[in-house]
Formats: structure tokens, sequence, C-alpha cells
């Protein structure tokens, strides 16, 4: 690939990294907004956010199968189309319903861009400019985690919350321009990938979301948890069984470094994505903030870790990414 559309291509991946997490931290300012106009529950607003991570994440292992036998740059400008137009879609919608749908599609899109970005990283980034290049990515996840409270409290307060999507179709429709006129190139090829155990996976993940959003309503929560746990099971198996499994559980289990490194990761998303929503329902609803002033609270934490994440990155390409590891598992 030729540096000048190589550079591009990094700049428009970086910010899809930045837009995914934008479009889950953002949106959490603008829930008790959109609760108030669409008469909302709270389980309601709560599956806005768990849908689309749980789309993203139930399609992520099959998506990733797929890239590794089909044209990533193809799927990258699939998921990218579909995402930009389903986020411009979602802030016309008239209802919860409507909207959870179609925020199911938007998780769908960012598991397309999500299983081929780093990968084209990897494959077409000089060994000189990968970490800088993985440190600007990460940096932009942190960025917009820290930028989604801020900029959509102040919009949602001054415009109102439909203009958070309004706002952030635009970058995304120009990303896509932007990488079609580097990559004019759309191959498309059959997909290898078992589809049972993908759709074992697909199911265990929403299950597992609707188990959780129906534990406090009698026996169905646990049915649903007990289906959850089968599919999750029956994954498993099939994969295993699998010529080509998605996920070699093997070399995980005999890979400390990067088993340490899933463990860190699962910890550190786990506790940032559930501050950000529950924080966020805490200071507007209970405590009387406006979106505004909870964006400013929100938005300190991510602000450091998108300053320090592309010094990590370059510091990474100099010494024992171990040791830099270590150093903030510290803090």
């Amino acid at each position: 690939m030729p540096e000048q559309s190589m550079r591009a291509v990094v700049y428009v991946i970086v910010l899809t990294q930045f837009a995914i997490p934008f479009m889950y931290s953002g949106v959490a300012l603008t829930l008790p907004a959109t609760g108030l106009e669409l008469s909302a529950s709270g389980v309601a607003l709560t599956l806005i956010e768990t849908v689309y991570l749980g789309a993203g994440a139930a399609f992520l292992l099959p998506l990733g199968r797929i890239a590794e036998s089909a044209d990533k740059i193809t799927l990258f400008k699939t998921g990218l189309l579909i995402y930009a137009a389903a986020t411009l879609l979602i802030g016309f919608l008239p209802s919860m319903a409507t909207i959870i749908t179609v925020r199911f599609v938007q998780g769908v899109a960012s598991a397309f861009m999500g299983a081929t970005a780093m990968a084209i990283l990897f494959e077409n980034a000089s060994a000189h400019a990968r970490g800088r290049a993985i440190g600007l990515c990460l940096g932009a996840v942190y960025a917009g985690l820290a930028a989604g409270p801020f900029v959509a409290g102040l919009v949602t307060t001054q415009l109102g919350w439909r203009w958070v999507y309004y706002l952030t179709a635009v970058p995304l429709f120009v990303s896509f321009i932007v990488v079609e006129a580097k990559l004019k190139h759309w191959r498309f090829s059959a997909p290898d990938l078992n589809w049972r155990a993908s759709s074992c996976v697909i199911a265990a993940v929403f299950l597992l979301i609707f188990a959780c959003a129906s534990l406090g309503r009698g026996a169905i929560g646990y049915l649903l948890l007990a289906l959850a746990v089968a599919a999750c099971v029956a994954f498993f198996e099939l994969d295993r069984r699998s010529a080509r499994p998605m996920l070699e559980v093997g070399r995980i289990r005999q890979n400390k470094e990067y088993r340490g490194a899933l463990l860190g990761l699962f910890v550190i998303y786990a506790g940032g994505f559930g501050m950000i929503f529950l924080f966020s329902i805490y200071l507007q609803l209970l405590s009387g903030f406006s979106p505004q002033e909870a964006g400013f609270v929100l938005m300190s934490s991510p602000i450091v870790m998108a300053i320090i994440a592309p010094i990590a990155g370059r510091l990474a390409d100099r010494y024992s990414p171990k040791g830099l590891a270590a150093l903030g598992a510290l803090f």
C-alpha cells in the first residue's frame, strides 16, 4: 500500500476507534433526556447501551474469522458505511424499540471495524511506525471515552440529545469518502465460517444480556441465564471440534502473557465502561446535574488515559512492553 494511502487509512482507523467508544460514553449522557422524551423505562435505557456493546462483542469472533480469509479493507469500509448510516438514522427515530434495533445494527457495524482495524495496521504499517500507529489507536479509544461525556453533555444541554447522533455521523461519512477515495477496491468472497459455533456465541451474548435485564422479574431471568450458559458451552464444544476454531483456548492457556493481557483489558474496560453508564444516571437523575455538568465530571479519567496511551506506544517501540504494562497495572 502506498505511504500516502496508508497514512489516510491510519487516520480513518484512528477516527473509528474514537467513534465507537464515543457512541457509548456520549450516549450514556443522553439517556436521561432520551428517557424523558420517549417515556422510557430504566431497563429500556439500559438496553440502548448493552445491545450496542453486546452486538459488537457477539459478532467480533465470527467477523474476525471471516476477516482471515476475506478482504479486510472491504469489511472495514462496509462496517464504516453501515455505522455512519445507523448513527444518522437514530437521530430521527420516534420510539425506544426502533432506537434499540438500530443500536444493534450499529454494534454489529462496530464489530466489522473492530475485527479488521488492527489487522490492517499490522499488515500495512512499517515496523518502525507500527507502535506509534497502535498507540494512536489506543489513545483514540480513551479520547472517545473522554470526549463523549463532555461533548454529548454540551450538545444535549444546548441542542438536544438527537443532535449527538447528527453531529457524530458527519465525520464518519467524511471518513468513508476519504478511505474510498484512497482504496477503491471492493472484493467479496464466500465466508469461511463455522455457522453453528457462530450462532451459539451470538446467542450466548444476547441471552446473557436479556437475562441480566430480567433477573428481577421472576423465573424468566434465571431461565435465560441458564440458556446463555448452555449456548456458551455449546460454542466451546462446537468450536473445539472445528478444523479452524475461532477461539484457540489451548494457545491462550499456554501463553501466560497473552492471558494476562486479556484479563487486564477485561478488568480495565469493565470498570471504565460500567462507571460511565452508572455515574451518568446517578449524577443526572439523583444528584440533579445537567448533562453538561455530568459530562465535565466524567471526562477526567479518560483524558489522562488518552494523553498517556500514545506516549506509551512510542515507549513500547524502544523498551520492553512488559515493563510498561506492569507499571501501568500498578497505577
